[in-house]
């Protein structure tokens, strides 16, 4: 007998709109395929898998957000990519670089997608609304900048100049290339 592929397109789009990974995504459709769950107890089943895989939805805590963005979002670094690999594998970075639109090792980064820019947003309100790079907001625990911060720092020199990129970093006594800012909030 031939697989119904919509109902099968209309249970993996189910599990990824509840946040579930590809891999996860096919598994229930699979069970689907196979007889071993109507299509109608998806949504059922979406939340057994909740409680009982969480690692099927793909972000394993809150921090993952702000990692998933500094590894493929527009101001990505490769290091930052490398430790997401490192920390969360490989298939689950090239199931978020895809939802990035962008490729794992990819020269340039991604969109971030609305789901994820709202968690990072509600995690922290002030990150993104301080546009000088060099603001203390931008700095880690330690008070040195983030890689991320970095980025934008480079960013912000190559596209303005070095005479401009200097005086915004004078803003918060910071100087080109220095690792963290000289005053605080």
């Amino acid at each position: 007998m031939l697989p119904n592929y919509a109902m099968l397109g209309r249970v993996k789009q189910m599990c990824v709109e509840a946040g579930m990974t590809l891999a996860a995504a096919e598994d229930i459709a699979e069970r689907v395929n196979a007889g071993r769950v109507s299509e109608a107890d998806v949504p059922s089943v979406i939340e057994q898998e909740r409680e009982r895989n969480p690692t099927y939805f793909g972000v394993t805590g809150p921090d993952e957000y702000d990692e998933q963005v500094a590894a493929f979002g527009p101001s990505r670094t490769l290091k930052a990519q490398a430790d997401f690999v490192t920390k969360h594998g490989a298939v689950h970075a090239q199931e978020v670089a895809a939802r990035f639109g962008t490729t794992v090792g990819a020269l340039r980064g991604g969109t971030i997608p609305h789901d994820v820019k709202k968690q990072v947003e509600a995690r922290n309100p002030e990150r993104g609304k301080v546009s000088n790079p060099w603001h203390p907001s931008h700095c880690d625990a330690r008070g040195c900048y983030t890689p991320h911060a970095l980025t934008l720092q480079a960013n912000a020199l190559r596209g303005m100049g070095e005479v401009k990129a200097a005086q915004l970093a004078a803003v918060w006594s910071a100087r080109l290339g220095s690792l963290r800012p000289d005053r605080a909030v």
